[in-house]
């Protein structure tokens, strides 16, 4: 049994549940993208609830920030559940700002069909990483400007070794963000 719990953190006027959520806020401010944090709670077909962490309005696309890969099936049920029943765009973020995966949820592959495909029906856990691995093989993004204004018109683009250099910079803001000792994880 995990006892470890994340610590709660201000930020920019929210209190967030975790640091990871905080640095990610610290991302979104650096890189100028407007966010709201837990904005509103979605009650699935499934009668599961769920809160989605972020809501990105200019991209009309919530976000859900975990801390790694180790995801459950039923959580990403309901990460799926959301997307595909609530049509609704999804970016799972997953790590820390500058060691992050950006994978943008799709209404591309059933949970089902791949355990029946890949023959793995009751393993959860190969059904999670089968599900994952296609996701970073075919809907990694990140955040890219257009060529003639970096600084604004911001879109959701498929990694394709682009550079977009006020997105590092965000990164490694959000990376350097400290919150410790009643610092504030503004960045300079």
């Amino acid at each position: 049994m995990n006892n470890v719990k994340p610590i709660e953190t201000k930020y920019n006027g929210y209190r967030f549940r975790s640091r990871l959520e905080a640095r990610w806020a610290v991302f979104f401010s650096t890189a100028q993208i407007s966010y709201e944090y837990e904005l509103e709670g979605f009650s699935l077909p499934s009668g599961t609830a769920y809160l989605p962490d972020f809501y990105l309005p200019e991209f009309d696309v919530y976000v859900e920030i975990k801390p790694s890969l180790r995801i459950t099936l039923p959580e990403l049920k309901k990460l799926c559940e959301f997307a595909f029943e609530g049509d609704k765009n999804l970016l799972l973020i997953v790590g820390t700002p500058t060691q992050e995966d950006m994978l943008l949820i799709q209404d591309v592959w059933n949970l089902d069909e791949i355990a029946a495909d890949f023959g793995v029906e009751g393993r959860d856990e190969d059904v999670v990483d089968i599900f994952l691995n296609m996701l970073r093989e075919h809907s990694s993004v990140t955040f890219g400007g257009t060529p003639l204004n970096k600084m604004k018109g911001w879109q959701l683009v498929y990694r394709n070794g682009g550079k977009y250099p006020l997105i590092n910079y965000a990164l490694s803001q959000a990376k350097e963000a400290r919150f410790e000792f009643g610092e504030s994880g503004n960045h300079k």
